[in-house]
């Protein structure tokens, strides 16, 4: 399912039936019973393939013990087609205006800016670092050549410049690399943002999930007395809360 919706327990039951004695729906109900009468309850339940006759059982006893427990909750049961629906109405409603891009293409260009600075100048740091290391491997060497200093401490200390070295030529591809993905990054963020309904209506339904964890911290879902309509909104992931609307 694409809507990002932890899975607690599922009732899976193939063929079709005209009975409720079907396994698969009286353990659910069974469920149900026993959660209720633990004292967990249940929140909401989504069922994926539903008829008349499941959908009666599960409105007489599901949400007619819900609401006895909660009486001010007034959600329906609902088809998971209607809630993805719901939430791709909700990605039709993002916009992200041509000015406002323009706003925000500057605003991620000067942050961008001043992160190019400060890597530049952790470069230069490791760059400066690197250079003494490689003075006192050659100093080294011509101590050892003078007969200075013996052949084991000219192993001990070559040995710790090669490790530091090595530790700082792979922290500046880190901070290279860093800088890179920061830069593409900042360009699928803008992207998303202007065309997020183009983006979420074509994506493969095992990666809406992923769209709508990216774009969204919590998505909000009610309903009309009758369940004849859904309204969905919705709370922003940074950097999304600032330029979304």
């Amino acid at each position: 399912m694409s809507l990002g919706a932890i899975i607690v327990k599922e009732f899976v039951e193939g063929g079709v039936s005209t009975t409720a004695r079907r396994p698969a729906l009286q353990d659910m109900l069974r469920y149900l019973d026993e959660e209720a009468a633990a004292g967990r309850g249940i929140d909401y339940i989504i069922v994926h393939t539903l008829d008349r006759l499941v959908r009666n059982r599960y409105d007489d006893t599901a949400l007619g013990r819900h609401s006895k427990k909660q009486p001010d909750c007034t959600f329906h049961a609902t088809l998971v087609t209607d809630i993805e629906q719901a939430v791709s109405r909700l990605y039709d409603r993002i916009h992200l205006d041509p000015t406002r891009r323009q706003q925000l293409q500057s605003a991620l260009q000067h942050q961008l800016t001043s992160l190019t600075q400060q890597t530049t100048e952790q470069l230069q740091d490791y760059t400066t670092h690197r250079q003494q290391l490689e003075r006192q491997r050659h100093k080294l060497l011509q101590a050892h050549y003078a007969d200075a200093i013996d052949l084991d401490t000219l192993k001990t200390e070559q040995t710790r410049i090669t490790r530091e070295l090595t530790t700082i030529q792979r922290r500046q591809a880190a901070l290279s690399q860093d800088l890179t993905d920061t830069q593409h990054l900042i360009r699928q963020a803008r992207d998303l943002a202007q065309h997020a309904a183009t983006a979420y209506h074509g994506t493969p339904d095992h990666l809406r999930r992923l769209l709508n964890q990216t774009l969204f911290d919590k998505i909000y879902i009610t309903t009309n007395q009758d369940a004849s309509h859904l309204t969905t909104t919705a709370t922003h992931q940074p950097p999304f809360d600032s330029i979304l609307t």
